[in-house]
């Protein structure tokens, strides 16, 4: 990965994380033309194969987390954000970091649940009931969340900084990708 790609994704990784945290939400402002310096970077030094290369990193991407989007437990700055990453790595780069950062996401929901237990009853319940109800049925219940104070508000795109800066870190260390 060229260094002024690095440059870019860290930046966008470092403002995804601030924004998320503090406004639980990952503005447009920064993912559109993150995809679209990308799609331009490597169109620009690579030509034809380097606009594939970017392009289909950024559909990869896009397409890892928007079946999580669709099924309502991920929002979609979550999915363009990966699909920025992509854009600026590229299809296997972005692959390695998508598994990373949902290693990442589990170990940060895992501490977020053991610092509130009774968030974490409740969720487990919830999932116990719709595992019931897919048995019985074989539909999935419709459920309206609640936003209590006690529910854990995990903020994914810290667990998609953690994943992607491994990623780059192995690359950079090893001159190639984990996975």
């Amino acid at each position: 990965m060229d260094f002024p790609i690095q440059i870019m994704l860290g930046c966008l990784l470092t403002a995804a994380m601030v924004w998320d945290v503090r406004y639980r939400k990952i503005p447009n402002i920064l993912t559109f033309p993150s995809m679209l310096l990308g799609v331009a970077y490597y169109t620009l030094t690579g030509g034809g194969s380097g606009l594939l290369f970017s392009l289909g990193g950024l559909m990869t991407g896009l397409a890892v987390l928007f079946i999580f989007f669709l099924l309502g437990v991920m929002g979609a700055g979550d999915a363009k954000l990966m699909g920025a990453i992509g854009a600026l790595s590229g299809f296997h780069a972005v692959l390695n970091a998508a598994i990373f950062s949902m290693l990442a996401g589990g170990v940060y929901a895992l501490i977020l649940i053991v610092f509130r237990y009774g968030a974490c009853k409740e969720a487990i319940s919830r999932l116990f009931f719709q595992l019931k109800f897919f048995m019985r049925t074989g539909k999935l219940p419709e459920i309206k969340r609640k936003n209590g104070p006690n529910e854990p508000k995990l903020c994914y795109a810290v667990a998609i900084a953690a994943g992607t800066f491994f990623v780059m870190g192995w690359q950079a260390v090893n001159h190639s990708l984990p996975l």
